[in-house]
């Protein structure tokens, strides 16, 4: 399950992702994202990772880059999750090419937003 979550910053894509998920379950964020790009420069993107049970958030990158071309809409992603993750997450980097990504554990989601609000 996919959903999105508030923020009080606009460039920033907040999600929240629960057990895993497909492209049929991002496609309808894709519009609002290439919509905010129309007014912003680079989207920033928070993803609340909560279920680990089949670890695929890159599906996520994929799609992302099948959306938006190498991820060049984005400059910056923060993934939060369990400490067990962490270090699964931190692959993620390795698909991102130019997205600084980083991963903090739950206990850490107030820096994450802080850090993508730099």
């Amino acid at each position: 399950m996919v959903e999105t979550i508030e923020t009080q910053n606009n460039n920033i894509i907040a999600l929240r992702i629960d057990g895993t998920f497909s492209e049929a379950d991002l496609n309808p964020l894709i519009p609002l994202m290439k919509e905010k790009l129309t007014h912003l420069s680079k989207l920033r993107l928070f993803v609340e990772y909560i279920d680990m049970n089949d670890f695929t958030l890159d599906t996520l990158v994929e799609v992302l880059k099948a959306n938006f071309g190498n991820l060049s809409g984005f400059d910056k992603a923060a993934i939060v999750t369990s400490t067990d993750w962490l270090s699964e997450a931190e692959k993620l980097a390795d698909n991102t090419h130019g997205l600084n990504l980083k991963t903090f554990h739950f206990s850490e989601k107030p820096q994450a937003l802080s850090w993508l609000e730099e």
